[in-house]
């Protein structure tokens, strides 16, 4: 089978590390992959290696329809994440395939992060084209995001669910002495580590988990903050000395590994990847009530609990739990088998 899987752009982020660790997990002895990106970027990763298609940029093309109607003219299956990946999809023949992996929910997330009259017009864009683009699949991310398109999409019975997941390899915990050899290193010696990863924008309410730390948190902790965006500058004016600003950065992993706590307060999600990376590497989750977060925590009781809870569940251990949930691996396996279907 020859799949074809599209992205935006590829970079590091969420949606884009979801489709890397597909590629990486999936069998090939049965599938050969080619990765496509609507823009190009200076990206690069070793998954590469995995697509023995090929990987290729729509920008290199003088349309990115034209460009992506050749590109997969022997394709079996495509398999779109985001608005324009999705949009060019709709307007394929339909020999082809389709799947769409739809990551948050239109008309509660574009309007936060385009502003209410582009995003609301945005959100009404993409679901128009997933309903006429004969889609074979619409497959949300968490049951939340699933739920949320039952009714809009136009058959209820392409809406499947993937929970997403990370890659186990990478993303691991590490002993408690090298964990404890981290903190010395870094200047945190018997510190309580919280962290919170992501960008600074209004959805995530950063400045109001930073304030919710402040007033919260036990003795001998600190907040880290992962990420930049618009909302920085109010974040670092109400932030205290226990609050550390390390900008974006390329392998959270590292810092994951010596942390104890994982923080969230967004307000929407699909189903979070830096949530799911921070507790593999072995952190527990503080999470604002919305419904993928309940969804994370119930599925992982053992893992996560609400942001109200912090003061009295900070004697969690993280020992000895298991996290194979969370693995790409099964992932990849269920998209395997969508694939195959």
């Amino acid at each position: 089978m020859k799949l074809a899987i599209i992205v935006p752009e590829i970079q590091n982020c969420g949606p884009v590390n979801v489709v890397l660790s597909i590629i990486k997990n999936l069998n090939l002895e049965k599938v050969d992959i080619m990765l496509i990106a609507v823009r190009k970027t200076n990206y690069s990763t070793s998954i590469f290696k995995f697509c023995n298609l090929g990987v290729f940029y729509l920008d290199d093309h003088k349309s990115y329809l034209n460009g992506l109607k050749e590109l997969t003219k022997d394709i079996d299956v495509v398999h779109s994440h985001g608005y324009f990946p999705d949009k060019l999809v709709s307007s394929l023949n339909m020999e082809i395939k389709k799947i769409s992996t739809i990551h948050c929910m239109f008309f509660k997330d574009y309007p936060k992060e385009y502003g209410f009259i582009k995003g609301y017009l945005g959100a009404f864009l993409h679901l128009y084209y997933l309903n006429k683009g004969n889609f074979n699949y619409i497959v949300g991310c968490s049951d939340s995001v699933s739920k949320y398109y039952k009714g809009m999409i136009s058959s209820d019975e392409i809406v499947t669910t993937i929970h997403n997941g990370v890659d186990q390899d990478r993303f691991c915990k590490i002993s408690l002495s090298e964990k404890i050899k981290l903190k010395q290193v870094n200047g945190f010696k018997d510190k309580n580590i919280f962290i919170y990863s992501g960008r600074l924008i209004r959805r995530k309410r950063v400045p109001e988990l930073i304030e919710f730390f402040k007033k919260y948190a036990i003795e001998n902790s600190i907040l880290l903050i992962l990420g930049d965006g618009p909302e920085l500058g109010q974040c670092q004016t109400i932030a205290n000395d226990n609050v550390i600003f390390l900008g974006h950065v390329d392998s959270p992993e590292y810092y994951y590994q010596f942390s104890d706590f994982i923080m969230s307060n967004s307000s929407a999600e699909g189903y979070p990847m830096s949530i799911l990376e921070a507790v593999s590497c072995g952190c527990y989750a503080f999470l604002s009530e919305i419904p993928s977060h309940q969804e994370f925590i119930d599925r992982n009781p053992q893992l996560g609990s609400f942001l109200v809870s912090l003061v009295e569940r900070l004697d969690f251990s993280s020992e000895d739990i298991d996290r194979n949930s969370l693995s790409a691996k099964e992932m990849a396996n269920q998209y395997f088998n969508l694939y195959m279907n």
